[in-house]
This record gives structure tokens, sequence and C-alpha cells, in this order.
């Protein structure tokens, strides 16, 4: 009836010639029919227990656009579904006669033909595409996002400290110290960073980092020309990025289950090395346009940037401390998150019973594989004063059992191999720009360019290696077996490729730098290896445990790129400084690893008591 007076009222002021102004408001009150029989439809149009055909917050907060099939002309929600079947109403349908532009309007208010509206209409798809996606598929995305920018601020240094060196006259023992002075802060932040994503939730100690190593990358040029602020700088930069990882494991551990974890861990920690070709590709044309600062202040900028889409998101992890205080220990993650969601749901108004129920089985799925012991203790251990010799506790009064992780081979193997692949990776991070800039003969902007290639077939090789991964586990091949195999292709791929380059001097510069790029990007194999296995062995304490072995693998970025920088003003050979340190420690690597390793998972807390 609504609607009918509506239109009713519309053509009688058309056709008596009534004011631009009255047409307005008809058009308002045909908006708030279209509106009212939009929710109509919404409480109406659906079968029982099924998701709504309109989303009803989107009804509050959308405007309405043209939708046209081909059959007949109709008016829905931007963001919302289309009613499907007769139900639609004959009052849907308009004529040609009522398209039509009614006199006396301008261009902007005439009704948007097919070719206007179409961009709209696939953005509109876009955008509803992207809001139905599950919470941890968007945490996981956004969390990716995040260590893109990081290698970004990362590797900037690597391509600007060539004009630095320049310009200030710099030896290629300060060049060394300048970006060793990253990993200062990356080792420092390690540990804290793994307690403080247990105790905080990863999400606030990622935000958090991604500010203050986005603020501290900006700050570079002002500091440049003072030595101790550069390096204070660049300790910065590695402090933000250093917790970084233990809370991405966090967030993966916590609302990612088993059998998706190698695709998540590839997804976010691939986003290294795609950041490292967008860096390498975006550094140089900036420094030759505009100068190399303005690399520093836009790497900058992104990151903050950043933080403010992801401090808007609401992702929904058992282990919310909002939901810690509501939930006595006979309440799990899972339940006490399902009560934060809910709230969110009130606040917000932006879901259904159906969005709650699909929640709650996503989150029951991603905490199948946490502890046997999580009804006892829902949430991550967070920190030690008791039991070890620890200093930190958590909310639960309960210390986190370092002495029991260390009491187990497999930490110290994945200690030792984290040291040994990161010593290849941060070494040549660093000086593969340098490296081809003078053996290679290359400019800054091509040798930037060559330097993309490796990590730019990184990121094609993860897409295959972690869902090969994961699909050995789906065919029953034991966890234990695919985490070796995969690090050790990440191991003796680089190994080899960099053992020909090193015995073969002859080679032309095409030839070296093939055989370089196939063979690291072999070492993307690792997302799937080790970086897998803190989640495997213990989900309860994976960020903890990444603190751990993190912080020995920033080790070589401390030493290892100080040290090639003195190696090479020492011995003028790249062979000796950069390529043969990296091949002993990937073969001992490789070794210490398939001796040691074992993805079984360890209940570190019923080991912790037995101690006692």
């Amino acid at each position: 009836m609504a609607v009918v007076l509506a239109r009713a009222g519309c053509s009688a002021r058309a056709l008596s010639g009534g004011s631009r102004q009255s047409l307005q408001a008809d058009q308002k009150l045909a908006r708030g029919s279209q509106i009212l029989r939009a929710r109509t439809l919404f409480d109406t149009n659906r079968p029982h227990g099924c998701q709504p055909a309109l989303h009803p917050g989107f009804l509050l907060r959308a405007p309405l656009v043209p939708q046209r099939d081909q059959n007949a002309a109709r008016w829905v929600v931007a963001r919302g579904g289309r009613p499907s079947g007769g139900q639609a109403g004959v009052a849907d349908k308009r004529s040609e006669a009522g398209e039509a532009a009614k006199p006396g309007l301008g261009p902007s208010e005439q009704h948007i033909g097919p070719a206007e509206e179409e961009p709209k209409l696939r953005w509109a798809a876009v955008t509803q595409s992207l809001d139905s996606l599950p919470e941890r598929y968007k945490t996981v995305l956004m969390t990716s996002l995040a260590f893109v920018i990081c290698n970004m601020d990362k590797v900037n240094m690597s391509v600007a400290i060539v004009p630095m060196s320049h310009q200030y006259s710099w030896s290629a023992t300060t060049a060394g110290l300048v970006q060793s002075s990253f990993f200062w802060g990356y080792a420092l932040s390690q540990m804290p960073g793994g307690w403080l994503a247990a105790r905080l939730t990863g999400k606030r100690v990622l935000a958090g980092g991604v500010f203050v190593w986005s603020l501290a990358t900006a700050l570079v040029p002002l500091t440049v020309g003072f030595l101790p602020g550069l390096y204070l700088c660049r300790l910065l930069v590695g402090l933000g990025e250093g917790v970084s990882p233990p809370a991405a494991t966090d967030l993966v551990a916590k609302t990612v289950p088993p059998g998706e974890r190698a695709r998540a861990v590839a997804t976010v920690f691939g986003g290294l090395n795609v950041g490292s070709v967008a860096g390498l590709l975006v550094a140089p044309a900036l420094i030759e346009s505009l100068g190399w600062e303005s690399v520093f202040y836009l790497f900058g900028a992104a990151g903050i940037v950043w933080c403010y889409a992801f401090n808007k998101q609401q992702p929904v992890l058992p282990a919310d401390p909002i939901s810690a205080s509501e939930s006595g220990k006979s309440d799990n993650g899972v339940r006490g998150s399902l009560r934060s969601l809910r709230r969110r749901v009130a606040a917000l108004g932006e879901a259904t019973a159906a969005e709650i129920e699909r929640e709650r089985q996503e989150l029951e799925a991603s905490t199948s594989g946490s502890d046997s012991d999580s009804d006892k203790d829902s949430h991550a251990q967070h920190g030690a004063a008791g039991h070890g010799g620890a200093s930190f506790t958590s909310p639960d009064g309960k210390a986190v059992p370092w002495r029991a992780f260390f009491a187990r081979p497999p930490l110290w193997s994945m200690m030792y191999v984290h040291f040994a692949g990161n010593w290849g990776h941060f070494t040549l991070l660093a000086w593969l720009p340098t490296y081809f800039s003078e053996v290679l003969h290359l400019d800054l902007t091509h040798a930037a360019l060559v330097s993309i290639l490796p990590p730019l077939a990184s990121v094609v090789m993860s897409s295959v290696a972690a869902p090969w991964a994961d699909g050995l586990i789906a065919a029953g091949t034991p966890v234990t077996q695919v985490r070796k195999l995969c690090q050790t292709i990440a191991f003796l791929g680089p190994a080899t490729c960099m053992l020909t380059t090193s015995l073969n001097p002859g080679l032309p510069s095409w030839a070296v730098i093939a055989v370089l790029t196939a063979g690291l990007s072999l070492g993307s194999f690792a997302l799937s290896g080790l970086y897998c296995t803190h989640q495997d062995i213990s989900p309860k304490y994976a960020s903890v445990l990444l603190g751990i072995t993190n912080t020995v693998g920033a080790v070589p970025g401390i030493v290892g790129v100080a040290l090639t920088g003195i190696i090479f003003d020492q011995t003028d050979s790249w062979k000796l400084a950069l390529f043969f340190p990296s091949i002993f420690f990937q073969l001992t690597g490789a070794l210490v690893w398939n001796i040691w390793f074992s993805a079984e998972t360890q209940d570190f807390d019923a080991i912790a008591e037995q101690a006692k």
C-alpha cells in the first residue's frame, strides 16, 4: 500500500507540473517504501534457519541503487542479496515511462543507466563477497598484508644503503652496521613479543608493532646525519617487526584448524616475500625520482594506514581476554568467545543467528588441535614466575613451563634450524642488491629489479608447497615426515644452487641470476616446515615457542649481516663473505633437523608437573 500511494503521489505531481522540491520529497517517500518492502522481504522471503537474502545491517546503511536482470528492472539493496521468486512483487517492476527522466531534474538526479550502474554493481558484489568471508580468513589476509609492509620496510634499507653510502662515504663495514642494527631490536623483542601475544592477544601486539616500526621508518631521514640516531631508529624498526611473528603465530594457532594451517602460515609469512618484491620494485623508482628519503616517508605512512584499517576489524578469537573474566575454569575459550561475539552483534547490529552459528562451528574447528587440557586452561599461558625460574605469570596464576620447553629435543632442533635458515635469508636479503651491482655491474635500478626475482619465485613456490604439504597430511602422511621433508628441501635447494654459482665464477650473468633465483625460491618450503612446527607441537604455547626460536634466529641478522661486510672488506671475496657461510649452516641445519625433530604434540604442562 505504501508503494502504491508513493508512486501515485509522484505521478500526480509530475503531471501537474509540481515543483522540484515536491519531486525530491516524493523520491524520499518512495525510498522509505522501498526500505519497508525490503524489510518485509527479509522477514518473509527466506526459509527458516537459512542465511537471509538481505542482510539487516545493510538495510540501515547501504544506499539503494538500481540493479537489472534480463527480465525486469528491480530495486535492491546494493550490498544485500536479490529477492527471489514471485514475491519480489509486481510492485518491483517499473514501466518504461516510469523510468524516464522527470522534467526539471538535473543530470545527477536522473536514474542511473545500465552503463553507469555496472561498475557500482561490480563493486557491490566484491564488498558482499568480502563481508561473507569467515573471520579467520579476514584475519589471515590482514596479517599477511602486515608482513608485506614488514619486509618493505626491511628491504628499503638494502636498496637505499647504496646511495646513502655514496652520499656519506660509508665503508662496507659501516653499511653492514647500519643494516645489522635492525636485528638488535629484532632479537630483543622476540620473547617479550611471544609473551605479550599470549597475554594481550596477537591482534593488539601486531597492531602495536606495526605502528612502532612504521613511525621509526619515517624518522630515518631525519637521523641519517647522526649515526647513533640512525642506529636507534633501525633498532626501533627491529623491535616493532620482532613482535610480529609471535603475534601472527598466536593468531594462526588460535583461529585456524590444523587442516588449513600450512596454507594459513604460507599466506601470512608469504607476505614477507611479497613485501620484498614490492619494496625492491618500488624503492628504486622512488629513489631516482624523489630521492632516497621518500622511500622511508612513504613506506612508513603505509604502515600507519594499515594500523587504522586493522584496528577497525573485529576478529573473534578463542583466547579473547574480554571473555576470560566471564568464563571460569570450567568454561573453555570457545564459549567465552561466543559471548564476546554476541556482544559485538548486539552493538553493531550486523549479524544474524545464522552468522553466530557459523562462527561457533569455525571456533570449535579452530580449537580442535589445542592441548587436551584446554578446559582447565582456556587461554595461552602468559608468563612465568614460578616454575623453571621464569618471571611471568598468566591470569589464571599458572606459570609458563620454560624448563619443560628446553627439556625436549624438538625445541633445540627448531632453534638451530631457525638460526641456520635465517643466516642465509638475512645475509642475502641485505647484500644481494650490492652483490648484483658490483659483481654483475648492474646499476641501482637493475640490481634491485634482479633482486626481486628470488622472492617473486618464492611466492609462486610457496603457493605450490603449502597445498602439497596439507594434501600429504590429509592423505595420512605423518606430520613429522611432512615437516622434515619440506624443511630439507628448503635447506638443500638453496645450498646446492649457491654452491654451483660459487664454484663456477665464469657463469654468465643470466645464469647466475637464474640459478640463485631457483635455489632461493626453494627456501619457501620452510613455510610448510619449520614455521608450522610451533603450532604442531603446542597450539597453546605456539607464540612463546616462536619467540624463543626466533630470538635465536635473529642472531644471524646481528652477526651475519655485519660479519659479511667485515669479511668482504678483508678478503674482497663474495664467495667467502656471503655464500660459503650460508651453505655451511644450511647443510648442518638439514642434518640436525632430520635427526632430532619430531612434530608430536607436547603436553608441556604435564611435563612440568612430572619434573616437580
